[in-house]
């Protein structure tokens, strides 16, 4: 809807005064008998101001829904496309779009008045580290956002030192703050079994009863994705019954390939207006196709910025630089592990 089609219109506030919209730019700016004030271009669906015309209320109010329709529906179009432009991870697009189905008929269920089978939305990401689990997460959290499970749709990650504190009932406490500021989102956990180091850990326990707690309480307005090594998240979870029951959703992240890897190399030069020599790409590919170290993102991400840095050297020696110059990375740039 045109914002300014408000302009004119009479409005009433939380304290039950009542005023004129006098302009709708970034802010809804708002003329009453003793003063001006500005409010958020959400101030209707949030309560802060409401429109005195009936009519045209049910008017704004129809018009609002279908411009935030549209954009969800956009928002979840952007997030499949960002989940199928990842290299590798085909287990993880399939189980994704499962997801995406099942929480799409369960909304038209909802909406014709059928039943809908309780389910939970946490998840358990297994797999070693660099291999796409948090850019994953954020991105689910966008999709959670666009199918209504979340009403915000950001992503909060943390490990044991964001949640632990060093002295007895401070972990509690600090527990809930970072509870409350992923609440609308999802909360992603890093090691998660890391919590609970053994039974004599009393903080992790702590930690990990608030946590669970939270988690029932608020359960319709946070996911909590626990992430971290194979065996130890399996063990972890199968020994509580408090993340047994939440926890049902179990995705596995394999190691990448070299090709894979190799594409992800590629990837981070044509995002960022770079182009590898023919003698680049070839002796690029020879490496992450050989060599057999556990290599991940992050490693090659690391490869990326280095080479980045030696290219920028070499440039440095040079004048009366051209376009070619500066997207072009040669065999001599590479700063292979």
């Amino acid at each position: 809807m045109d914002n300014k089609k408000l302009i004119g219109q009479e409005v009433i506030n939380k304290k039950g005064e009542h005023g004129v919209i006098t302009d709708v730019t970034e802010h809804i700016y708002v003329e009453f008998d003793d003063r001006g004030a500005m409010y958020p271009l959400d101030a209707f669906t949030k309560g802060f101001l409401e429109l005195t015309d009936s009519e045209y209320a049910e008017m704004f109010r129809l018009e609002a829904s279908k411009v935030e329709a549209k954009e969800l529906d956009d928002l979840l179009k952007s997030s499949l496309k960002d989940i199928e432009s990842l290299v590798g991870l085909k287990n993880i697009k399939e189980q994704i779009d499962d997801l995406v189905c099942k929480i799409k008929i369960s909304n038209i269920r909802r909406k014709m008045g059928l039943k809908v089978p309780e389910t939970t939305n946490h998840m358990v990401f297994l797999g070693n580290p660099g291999t796409g689990k948090t850019t994953v997460a954020r991105i689910i959290a966008k999709i959670y956002k666009s199918l209504g499970v979340l009403s915000k749709g950001h992503l909060v990650e943390v490990d044991r030192s964001h949640l632990v504190a060093g002295y007895q009932g401070q972990t509690a406490l600090k527990t809930t703050k970072v509870l409350n500021s992923a609440l609308g989102g999802v909360l992603f956990i890093d090691e998660a079994y890391a919590l609970c180091r053994n039974d004599n850990d009393d903080y992790g326990y702590e930690a990990l009863d608030t946590l669970t707690k939270f988690m029932e309480d608020h359960r319709d307005d946070l996911v909590v994705i626990a992430a971290g090594y194979n065996r130890e998240m399996m063990d972890f979870i199968n020994t509580n019954p408090g993340l047994s029951s939440r926890f049902k959703t179990f995705i596995s992240f394999d190691d990448y390939s070299g090709d894979e890897l190799y594409n992800i190399f590629t990837n981070f030069f044509i995002d960022n207006d770079y182009v590898l020599t023919p003698e680049a790409s070839e002796e690029a590919k020879s490496f992450f196709q050989e060599h057999k170290y556990s290599a991940n993102a992050r490693d090659v991400r690391n490869i990326f910025e280095k080479t980045i840095n030696r290219q920028s050297k070499r440039l440095n020696l040079k004048s009366d630089l051209v376009r070619d110059d500066l997207i072009s990375i040669s065999k001599e740039d590479l700063c292979l592990l």
